[in-house]
Protein backbone atom coordinates (compact mmCIF):
# COMPACT_ATOMS: atom_id res chain seq x y z
CA UNK A 1 0.00 0.00 0.00
CA UNK A 2 1.22 3.27 -0.83
CA UNK A 3 -0.06 5.74 2.73
CA UNK A 4 1.38 9.12 0.80
CA UNK A 5 -0.52 11.00 3.02
CA UNK A 6 0.15 8.78 6.18
CA UNK A 7 3.76 7.45 5.50
CA UNK A 8 6.18 6.16 7.68
CA UNK A 9 9.13 5.10 5.51
CA UNK A 10 11.69 2.82 8.49
CA UNK A 11 14.64 1.13 6.83
CA UNK A 12 16.27 -1.04 9.21
CA UNK A 13 18.50 -4.08 8.12
CA UNK A 14 19.45 -6.82 10.43
CA UNK A 15 20.22 -9.61 8.07
CA UNK A 16 22.16 -11.90 10.49
CA UNK A 17 26.01 -12.31 8.84
CA UNK A 18 29.03 -13.59 9.89
CA UNK A 19 30.82 -10.31 11.47
CA UNK A 20 32.95 -9.22 9.18
CA UNK A 21 36.30 -7.68 9.86
CA UNK A 22 36.08 -4.53 7.79
CA UNK A 23 39.92 -2.76 7.02
CA UNK A 24 39.74 0.72 7.34
CA UNK A 25 40.29 3.10 4.58
CA UNK A 26 43.15 5.48 3.66
CA UNK A 27 42.27 8.50 2.30
CA UNK A 28 44.81 11.23 1.58
CA UNK A 29 41.56 14.02 1.00
CA UNK A 30 38.16 13.94 2.52
CA UNK A 31 35.99 12.30 0.25
CA UNK A 32 32.77 14.10 -0.83
CA UNK A 33 29.44 12.36 -1.75
CA UNK A 34 26.56 14.82 -2.97
CA UNK A 35 23.10 13.78 -2.17
CA UNK A 36 19.44 14.83 -2.51
CA UNK A 37 17.14 15.15 0.75
CA UNK A 38 13.77 13.91 -0.60
CA UNK A 39 10.92 13.55 1.91
CA UNK A 40 13.26 13.45 4.88
CA UNK A 41 15.75 10.51 2.99
CA UNK A 42 19.06 10.85 1.81
CA UNK A 43 19.70 9.27 -1.24
CA UNK A 44 23.33 9.51 -2.90
CA UNK A 45 24.44 7.75 -6.12
CA UNK A 46 27.40 5.28 -6.07
CA UNK A 47 28.55 2.56 -8.21
CA UNK A 48 28.32 -1.01 -7.43
CA UNK A 49 30.58 -3.72 -9.30
CA UNK A 50 31.32 -2.24 -12.88
CA UNK A 51 27.48 -0.67 -12.65
CA UNK A 52 28.19 3.57 -11.91
CA UNK A 53 25.12 6.06 -10.83
CA UNK A 54 22.89 3.53 -9.13
CA UNK A 55 20.32 5.24 -6.68
CA UNK A 56 20.85 4.09 -2.78
CA UNK A 57 19.42 5.55 0.44
CA UNK A 58 21.92 6.36 2.87
CA UNK A 59 21.13 4.79 5.89
CA UNK A 60 22.66 4.97 9.58
CA UNK A 61 20.14 2.07 10.28
CA UNK A 62 21.13 -0.03 7.50
CA UNK A 63 23.36 -2.57 9.26
CA UNK A 64 23.95 -4.26 5.66
CA UNK A 65 23.84 -3.04 2.00
CA UNK A 66 20.41 -4.06 0.14
CA UNK A 67 19.71 -4.07 -3.07
CA UNK A 68 16.66 -4.14 -4.74
CA UNK A 69 15.43 -7.20 -7.08
CA UNK A 70 15.94 -6.22 -10.59
CA UNK A 71 19.05 -3.86 -9.64
CA UNK A 72 20.73 -7.55 -8.40
CA UNK A 73 19.67 -9.15 -11.70
CA UNK A 74 21.32 -6.02 -13.61
CA UNK A 75 24.16 -7.09 -11.35
CA UNK A 76 24.24 -10.92 -12.25
CA UNK A 77 23.46 -11.66 -8.94
CA UNK A 78 21.53 -14.81 -9.12
CA UNK A 79 20.86 -17.92 -6.83
CA UNK A 80 22.34 -16.16 -3.92
CA UNK A 81 22.42 -17.73 -0.37
CA UNK A 82 19.09 -17.91 1.46
CA UNK A 83 18.47 -15.57 4.83
CA UNK A 84 15.82 -13.61 6.31
CA UNK A 85 16.03 -10.36 6.57
CA UNK A 86 14.44 -8.86 9.89
CA UNK A 87 13.11 -4.83 9.17
CA UNK A 88 11.14 -2.70 11.25
CA UNK A 89 7.66 -4.44 11.03
CA UNK A 90 8.47 -7.86 9.73
CA UNK A 91 10.75 -10.41 7.95
CA UNK A 92 11.07 -11.36 4.66
CA UNK A 93 13.43 -13.75 2.53
CA UNK A 94 17.01 -12.10 0.55
CA UNK A 95 19.78 -13.46 -0.78
CA UNK A 96 23.13 -13.51 -0.14
CA UNK A 97 26.18 -12.46 -1.82
CA UNK A 98 29.80 -11.76 -0.96
CA UNK A 99 32.57 -10.50 -2.27
CA UNK A 100 31.45 -7.27 -4.37
CA UNK A 101 32.54 -3.64 -4.29
CA UNK A 102 31.35 0.04 -3.79
CA UNK A 103 32.49 2.56 -5.74
CA UNK A 104 32.40 6.17 -4.72
CA UNK A 105 34.08 8.69 -6.68
CA UNK A 106 37.71 6.87 -7.67
CA UNK A 107 38.11 5.27 -4.11
CA UNK A 108 36.66 1.49 -3.95
CA UNK A 109 35.14 -0.17 -0.88
CA UNK A 110 36.23 -4.23 -1.34
CA UNK A 111 34.64 -7.11 0.27
CA UNK A 112 30.81 -6.22 0.22
CA UNK A 113 28.01 -8.70 1.01
CA UNK A 114 25.11 -7.81 -1.03
CA UNK A 115 21.78 -8.57 0.32
CA UNK A 116 19.22 -8.67 -2.88
CA UNK A 117 15.68 -8.17 -2.07
CA UNK A 118 13.21 -10.25 -3.29
CA UNK A 119 10.80 -6.93 -4.32
CA UNK A 120 11.32 -4.19 -5.76
CA UNK A 121 12.08 -1.08 -3.11
CA UNK A 122 9.59 1.68 -2.92
CA UNK A 123 10.70 5.32 -3.25
CA UNK A 124 10.11 9.01 -3.50
CA UNK A 125 11.99 9.54 -6.82
CA UNK A 126 9.51 10.29 -9.48
CA UNK A 127 10.64 8.54 -12.66
CA UNK A 128 13.76 6.71 -10.95
CA UNK A 129 14.58 3.86 -9.52
CA UNK A 130 15.57 2.92 -6.01
CA UNK A 131 18.23 0.25 -6.61
CA UNK A 132 19.45 0.21 -3.34
CA UNK A 133 19.88 1.28 0.52
CA UNK A 134 23.79 1.42 2.19
CA UNK A 135 24.81 2.32 5.45
CA UNK A 136 26.97 0.35 8.12
CA UNK A 137 29.38 -0.76 4.80
CA UNK A 138 30.69 2.96 4.62
CA UNK A 139 29.97 4.13 8.14
CA UNK A 140 32.56 1.31 9.58
CA UNK A 141 35.42 2.46 7.21
CA UNK A 142 35.64 6.04 7.46
CA UNK A 143 34.67 9.13 9.67
CA UNK A 144 31.64 10.34 8.05
CA UNK A 145 29.81 13.84 8.58
CA UNK A 146 25.88 14.61 6.62
CA UNK A 147 26.28 18.07 5.93
CA UNK A 148 22.45 18.88 5.79
CA UNK A 149 23.20 22.57 4.57
CA UNK A 150 25.24 21.74 1.97
CA UNK A 151 23.63 18.34 0.94
CA UNK A 152 27.03 16.32 1.19
CA UNK A 153 28.62 13.03 2.52
CA UNK A 154 32.12 13.44 3.62
CA UNK A 155 34.09 10.54 4.15
CA UNK A 156 37.28 10.90 6.46
CA UNK A 157 40.22 8.83 7.13
CA UNK A 158 39.93 7.71 10.86
CA UNK A 159 43.64 8.54 11.89
CA UNK A 160 43.51 11.98 10.11
CA UNK A 161 39.96 13.21 11.68
CA UNK A 162 39.92 15.54 14.04
CA UNK A 163 36.14 16.78 15.87
CA UNK A 164 35.28 20.54 16.14
CA UNK A 165 34.86 21.00 19.83
CA UNK A 166 31.85 23.46 19.12
CA UNK A 167 30.15 20.16 18.53
CA UNK A 168 28.30 18.38 21.01
CA UNK A 169 29.37 15.36 21.52
CA UNK A 170 27.22 12.06 21.94
CA UNK A 171 28.28 8.83 22.69
CA UNK A 172 26.60 5.41 21.01
CA UNK A 173 26.34 1.49 21.68
CA UNK A 174 26.07 -0.12 18.42
CA UNK A 175 22.70 -2.62 17.97
CA UNK A 176 22.97 -4.80 14.87
CA UNK A 177 25.78 -2.35 13.37
CA UNK A 178 22.96 0.36 14.40
CA UNK A 179 23.66 3.48 16.36
CA UNK A 180 21.84 3.84 19.47
CA UNK A 181 21.47 6.46 21.71
CA UNK A 182 19.11 7.21 25.30
CA UNK A 183 16.95 9.97 25.10
CA UNK A 184 14.64 12.05 27.33
CA UNK A 185 10.68 12.98 26.67
CA UNK A 186 7.92 14.03 28.10
CA UNK A 187 4.26 13.57 27.15
CA UNK A 188 1.46 15.27 28.63
CA UNK A 189 4.38 16.25 31.83
CA UNK A 190 4.89 12.52 32.05
CA UNK A 191 8.94 12.16 31.69
CA UNK A 192 10.16 8.61 29.60
CA UNK A 193 13.84 8.04 29.10
CA UNK A 194 14.63 5.52 26.29
CA UNK A 195 17.09 3.60 24.46
CA UNK A 196 16.80 5.16 20.76
CA UNK A 197 17.85 3.93 17.07
CA UNK A 198 19.38 6.40 15.41
CA UNK A 199 18.46 6.34 11.52
CA UNK A 200 18.45 8.02 8.74
CA UNK A 201 16.49 5.87 7.04
CA UNK A 202 12.81 6.48 8.92
CA UNK A 203 10.91 9.26 7.65
CA UNK A 204 9.83 10.44 10.72
CA UNK A 205 10.82 12.46 13.92
CA UNK A 206 10.36 9.64 16.55
CA UNK A 207 9.29 6.36 16.56
CA UNK A 208 8.45 4.17 20.04
CA UNK A 209 8.06 0.43 19.77
CA UNK A 210 4.98 -1.64 20.77
CA UNK A 211 7.36 -2.97 24.18
CA UNK A 212 7.64 0.49 25.25
CA UNK A 213 4.64 2.22 24.83
CA UNK A 214 2.65 -1.41 26.66
CA UNK A 215 4.93 -1.38 29.28
CA UNK A 216 4.48 2.38 29.80
CA UNK A 217 1.34 2.67 29.51
CA UNK A 218 1.65 5.26 26.80
CA UNK A 219 -1.74 5.04 25.15
CA UNK A 220 -3.18 5.67 28.82
CA UNK A 221 -1.34 9.11 28.51
CA UNK A 222 -2.02 10.29 25.10
CA UNK A 223 -4.96 12.65 24.51
CA UNK A 224 -4.59 14.14 21.35
CA UNK A 225 -3.87 11.67 18.56
CA UNK A 226 -5.06 9.31 15.41
CA UNK A 227 -4.32 5.84 14.10
CA UNK A 228 -3.99 3.94 10.87
CA UNK A 229 -2.80 0.89 9.66
CA UNK A 230 0.35 1.19 7.33
CA UNK A 231 2.72 -1.04 5.51
CA UNK A 232 6.21 0.41 6.70
CA UNK A 233 9.76 -1.27 6.17
CA UNK A 234 11.77 -3.04 3.58
CA UNK A 235 9.34 -6.09 4.27
CA UNK A 236 6.27 -4.09 3.74
CA UNK A 237 4.42 -5.21 6.37
CA UNK A 238 1.17 -4.27 7.59
CA UNK A 239 1.08 -2.66 11.67
CA UNK A 240 -1.16 -0.35 13.22
CA UNK A 241 0.04 2.87 13.90
CA UNK A 242 -1.09 5.83 16.43
CA UNK A 243 0.18 8.99 15.78
CA UNK A 244 0.56 12.07 18.50
CA UNK A 245 2.86 14.72 19.93
CA UNK A 246 5.79 14.48 22.76
CA UNK A 247 5.64 17.61 24.95
CA UNK A 248 9.33 17.97 25.19
CA UNK A 249 12.62 16.24 23.70
CA UNK A 250 16.26 17.55 24.06
CA UNK A 251 18.99 16.42 22.03
CA UNK A 252 22.51 17.74 23.13
CA UNK A 253 21.53 21.25 24.02
CA UNK A 254 18.74 21.88 22.10
CA UNK A 255 14.94 21.56 23.10
CA UNK A 256 12.38 20.45 21.00
CA UNK A 257 8.20 21.06 21.65
CA UNK A 258 5.49 19.47 20.12
CA UNK A 259 7.35 16.42 18.25
CA UNK A 260 5.24 14.68 15.98
CA UNK A 261 5.34 11.12 17.58
CA UNK A 262 4.68 7.67 16.32
CA UNK A 263 3.63 5.18 18.38
CA UNK A 264 4.20 1.21 16.48
CA UNK A 265 1.52 -1.26 17.98
CA UNK A 266 2.24 -4.66 15.93
CA UNK A 267 4.79 -6.34 17.95
CA UNK A 268 7.01 -7.71 15.07
CA UNK A 269 10.41 -7.21 13.03
CA UNK A 270 12.88 -5.83 14.71
CA UNK A 271 11.06 -4.04 17.66
CA UNK A 272 10.29 -7.80 18.57
CA UNK A 273 13.69 -8.76 18.55
CA UNK A 274 16.56 -6.44 18.95
CA UNK A 275 16.86 -4.31 22.75
CA UNK A 276 15.65 -0.99 21.66
CA UNK A 277 12.51 0.93 22.51
CA UNK A 278 12.06 3.28 19.64
CA UNK A 279 13.85 4.99 16.27
CA UNK A 280 14.89 8.58 16.25
CA UNK A 281 14.44 9.39 12.49
CA UNK A 282 15.75 11.70 9.64
CA UNK A 283 12.81 14.32 10.44
CA UNK A 284 14.69 15.51 13.56
CA UNK A 285 18.51 13.99 12.47
CA UNK A 286 18.62 16.67 9.30
CA UNK A 287 18.31 19.72 12.00
CA UNK A 288 21.45 18.87 12.33
CA UNK A 289 24.99 18.46 10.97
CA UNK A 290 26.17 15.03 12.05
CA UNK A 291 29.78 13.41 12.46
CA UNK A 292 29.77 9.41 12.98
CA UNK A 293 32.95 8.37 14.66
CA UNK A 294 32.22 4.34 14.60
CA UNK A 295 35.24 3.37 15.71
CA UNK A 296 34.96 5.26 18.92
CA UNK A 297 31.29 5.02 19.28
CA UNK A 298 30.34 8.51 19.50
CA UNK A 299 28.96 11.41 17.22
CA UNK A 300 29.10 14.91 16.89
CA UNK A 301 25.92 17.50 16.22
CA UNK A 302 25.73 21.13 15.82
CA UNK A 303 22.80 22.86 14.57
CA UNK A 304 22.29 24.03 10.90
CA UNK A 305 20.05 25.81 9.38
CA UNK A 306 17.08 23.98 9.44
CA UNK A 307 17.08 23.41 13.59
CA UNK A 308 14.26 26.02 14.28
CA UNK A 309 11.75 24.81 10.67
CA UNK A 310 8.56 23.64 12.38
CA UNK A 311 7.75 20.08 12.39
CA UNK A 312 4.91 19.27 10.11
CA UNK A 313 1.95 16.68 10.09
CA UNK A 314 -0.66 15.00 7.48
CA UNK A 315 -4.07 17.71 7.21
CA UNK A 316 -5.49 15.33 4.63
CA UNK A 317 -6.39 12.22 6.55
CA UNK A 318 -6.43 9.22 3.75
CA UNK A 319 -4.67 6.27 2.60
CA UNK A 320 -4.03 5.30 -0.70
CA UNK A 321 -3.11 2.76 -3.06
CA UNK A 322 -1.34 3.58 -6.23
CA UNK A 323 -2.66 1.99 -9.13
CA UNK A 324 0.64 0.46 -11.25
CA UNK A 325 -1.32 0.60 -14.61
CA UNK A 326 -1.87 4.31 -14.66
CA UNK A 327 -0.54 6.34 -11.86
CA UNK A 328 -3.63 7.08 -10.49
CA UNK A 329 -4.47 7.16 -6.71
CA UNK A 330 -7.20 4.76 -5.03
CA UNK A 331 -8.56 5.83 -1.86
CA UNK A 332 -8.33 3.04 0.66
CA UNK A 333 -9.53 4.54 3.84
CA UNK A 334 -10.01 7.85 5.24
CA UNK A 335 -9.39 9.13 9.33
CA UNK A 336 -11.80 9.86 11.47
CA UNK A 337 -12.54 14.03 11.63
CA UNK A 338 -9.99 14.55 9.14
CA UNK A 339 -10.53 17.06 5.86
CA UNK A 340 -10.79 14.23 3.59
CA UNK A 341 -13.70 12.45 5.64
CA UNK A 342 -15.45 15.44 5.73
CA UNK A 343 -15.52 16.26 2.37
CA UNK A 344 -17.20 12.82 1.63
CA UNK A 345 -14.52 10.90 -0.07
CA UNK A 346 -14.37 7.14 0.40
CA UNK A 347 -12.89 4.11 -0.28
CA UNK A 348 -12.69 3.11 -3.11
CA UNK A 349 -12.52 6.67 -5.15
CA UNK A 350 -9.68 7.31 -7.65
CA UNK A 351 -8.14 10.06 -7.65
CA UNK A 352 -7.48 11.57 -10.74
CA UNK A 353 -6.39 14.99 -10.59
CA UNK A 354 -4.81 17.67 -7.42
CA UNK A 355 -5.54 21.63 -8.10
CA UNK A 356 -5.96 21.14 -11.48
CA UNK A 357 -2.59 18.80 -11.54
CA UNK A 358 -2.50 15.66 -13.16
CA UNK A 359 -1.88 12.79 -10.56
CA UNK A 360 0.53 11.11 -12.48
CA UNK A 361 3.03 14.11 -13.17
CA UNK A 362 3.25 14.41 -9.37
CA UNK A 363 5.87 12.89 -6.99
CA UNK A 364 5.24 11.43 -3.96
CA UNK A 365 7.33 14.64 -2.53
CA UNK A 366 4.89 16.91 -4.24
CA UNK A 367 2.04 15.16 -2.79
CA UNK A 368 3.62 15.41 0.70
CA UNK A 369 4.04 18.80 0.28
CA UNK A 370 0.49 19.76 -0.69
CA UNK A 371 -1.14 17.27 2.29
CA UNK A 372 0.52 19.14 4.87
CA UNK A 373 -0.16 22.40 4.03
CA UNK A 374 -2.20 23.43 7.13
CA UNK A 375 -4.96 25.31 6.25
CA UNK A 376 -4.80 25.37 2.51
CA UNK A 377 -7.18 24.78 -0.23
CA UNK A 378 -7.46 21.94 -1.98
CA UNK A 379 -9.35 20.43 -5.03
CA UNK A 380 -9.63 17.03 -5.77
CA UNK A 381 -10.91 15.42 -9.01
CA UNK A 382 -11.86 12.08 -8.53
CA UNK A 383 -13.66 8.99 -10.07
CA UNK A 384 -16.75 7.19 -8.22
CA UNK A 385 -18.00 4.14 -9.53
CA UNK A 386 -16.59 5.65 -13.09
CA UNK A 387 -18.39 8.94 -12.49
CA UNK A 388 -16.14 11.87 -12.13
CA UNK A 389 -16.70 14.31 -9.24
CA UNK A 390 -15.05 18.00 -7.93
CA UNK A 391 -14.55 18.25 -4.06
CA UNK A 392 -13.11 21.37 -2.60
CA UNK A 393 -11.98 21.28 0.61
CA UNK A 394 -9.85 23.16 3.53
CA UNK A 395 -6.71 21.14 5.48
CA UNK A 396 -6.27 21.10 8.94
CA UNK A 397 -3.69 19.36 10.96
CA UNK A 398 -5.24 15.88 12.44
CA UNK A 399 -2.87 16.67 15.38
Amino acid sequence: MLSISQTIRVVILAVMLFPQCHEKQKLSEPLCLPFRLINDIIYVRIGINEIDSLNFIFDTGAGSTLIGLRTGDLLGLTNGKKSTNIGAAGSHPVQIFHGNSIAIGQETIDNISLIKNETELSSALLGERLDGIVGYDILSRFVVTIDYDRSLIELHDFGKYSADSSWHEIKFKKISNIPSISLAFTIDDKEYLGKFLVDSGADANMILGPSFVKDNGIMEEIHNSYSFNSRIGTSNAKTEVVITRISNMKMGKVDFRQVPLALILSNSGVFSLLNFDGILGNSILKRFNITFDYRKNRMFINPNKSIDEGFSVDCLGILFKKDKSDGKLIVQNTIKGSSAEKAGLIRGDTITSINNMDIKDLSSHELRILFRDDGSDITFEYLRSGQPYVVKMKLKALI
